[in-house]
């Protein structure tokens, strides 16, 4: 999931697919959120009880990029690219 997020607190998130991904967002200054999680062989989220867990899933994304985002982009009005080289 890719997040961006305007200087008034609005937010506007899209799917990222195989790499990519598509929508509208509000032109202006944005915080950008990148997210992506897989799960934990073995390992299950027993939080709602035993019938309704689910397998737990990690971040693999460093919070760099998500929790504690630098990432910041300007962003015009029509059409945009913007690509994002994440480091760990």
């Amino acid at each position: 999931m890719i997040t961006f997020k305007s200087n008034e607190g609005r937010a506007y998130s899209v799917e990222i697919k195989s790499g990519a991904y598509s929508g509208s967002v509000e032109a202006g200054k944005a915080v950008v959120i990148i997210e992506a999680s897989k799960e934990v062989p073995g390992k299950f989220d027993m939080s709602k009880g035993e019938k309704m867990k689910e397998p737990l899933r990690k971040m693999y994304i460093p919070k760099k990029y998500n929790q504690n985002s630098e990432l910041v982009e300007e962003i015009k009005p029509r059409v945009n690219e913007i690509s994002f080289d994440l480091k760990k």
